[in-house]
Parts: C-alpha cells; sequence; structure tokens
C-alpha cells in the first residue's frame, strides 16, 4: 500500500484541516483523506489556498524552474 506523501500533512495544516480544505476545494472530506498525493488538477488551486508552491507539492510533475 502506497503511503501519503509527507506534503500532505503541511497542505491540511496550511488549510486549517483536511475538511476546511475540501470545503474550499468543492470537494467532500472523504474525498481528500483517499489523496496519496495531492491530485495533479488540484495543484494550482491547493497551492494558492497554502502557499506551498507547486513545486514542494508535487516535484515528480513540477521541477524548480516551472
Amino acid at each position: 500500500m502506497t503511503k501519503p506523501d509527507p506534503i500532505l500533512a503541511k497542505v491540511f495544516a496550511a488549510a486549517g484541516n483536511q475538511s476546511k480544505l475540501a470545503a474550499m476545494l468543492g470537494l467532500t472530506r472523504a474525498a481528500v483523506s483517499c489523496w496519496k498525493k495531492v491530485p495533479i488538477r488540484h495543484v494550482r488551486e491547493v497551492s494558492k489556498i497554502t502557499n506551498i508552491p507547486r513545486q514542494k507539492l508535487r516535484p515528480d510533475v513540477f521541477d524548480e524552474n516551472n
């Protein structure tokens, strides 16, 4: 089983908690609680909400230069 990305704890803390982040994204808390990584389709909005750069949210997709 894949473990959640450690950045998720920082994401949830920055947003307040999973429920608050889910509400800000128009998702259910259950949907957000299933995340192992921030889904690519939500990276931009999660970055805006948390002030965590997208390169930190998904370094496997975004490098430091984009």
